[in-house]
């Protein structure tokens, strides 16, 4: 997160709040769903 804090101190606090755990698991699964689209259409 260094880059948000450099960039955009004032939405670091509101951006760790935002996130969840379970909001983290949904990122990263969508993440792994996107980069496996990807892989195949190479």
């Amino acid at each position: 997160m260094l880059d948000i804090e450099a960039r955009y101190p004032s939405y670091k606090h509101a951006i760790g709040e935002s996130l969840s755990a379970e909001k983290c698991q949904e990122i990263l699964s969508k993440t792994k769903e996107v980069q496996q689209w990807v892989k195949e259409m190479l």
